[in-house]
């Protein structure tokens, strides 16, 4: 169940510190709480996230070299077992989300709807795959402003997007090359992407 939550993806969630940060507030206690309470809200939302897409991906992660070795696709762990794992940090970060206020609450409502359409649909769509990759980047800086009450500035937001929409991309291509013409069974997005 630890490996499911792909704790090594939690640096992801990073991005939330940029507002503190940048803010100049690095060095107040009670945001700094707040920001570590944020992190670790989004760790379990994220996590919630990446069981859904592993839940859905079950089948095509069987025939990846790497993800075959995923508890679910592998047979380690099994889906009603997934699910309950998810529906439990699905209330940790509910909790902590509440905690952290009505606006913080409701961006990480937003952001666990984004990785249930990007599981079930999203990822499926050239182009449109990379730019929900690069929106939940963007969702982490936001809930990073709401969680200490500062404004998030609109370049914070444009150099958070620019920057996960490049490394998303580089990433398919990666996927692209590894995965040769096999690319597109594992997944359809890379049908029909520039080599």
């Amino acid at each position: 169940m630890w490996k499911i939550a792909r704790p090594h993806q939690w640096s992801k969630n990073a991005v939330i510190f940029a507002a503190l940060i940048f803010s100049q507030r690095l060095f107040h206690l009670g945001d700094d709480l707040r920001t570590v309470m944020a992190l670790v809200a989004f760790c379990a939302v994220s996590s919630l996230g990446y069981i859904v897409n592993d839940i859905s991906d079950r089948e095509t992660d069987r025939k990846h070299p790497e993800k075959r070795n995923r508890p679910i696709a592998s047979g380690e762990l099994t889906v009603p077992d997934a699910i309950v794992m998810a529906c439990m940090l699905g209330v940790a970060g509910g909790v902590l989300s509440l905690a952290l206020g009505l606006g913080f609450a409701c961006l990480a409502v937003a952001y666990v709807a984004l990785q249930f359409a990007y599981s079930l649909r999203l990822k499926h769509v050239v182009t449109v795959d990379v730019i929900t990759i690069a929106v939940g980047f963007v969702m982490r800086a936001f809930a990073g402003g709401l969680a200490i009450h500062v404004e998030v500035s609109p370049w914070l937001i444009f150099i958070t997007f620019v920057l996960a929409l490049l490394l998303a991309l580089a990433r398919r291509r990666h996927e692209l090359i590894a995965l040769g013409v096999g690319a597109s069974s594992h997944r359809s997005a890379l049908l029909a992407s520039p080599a």
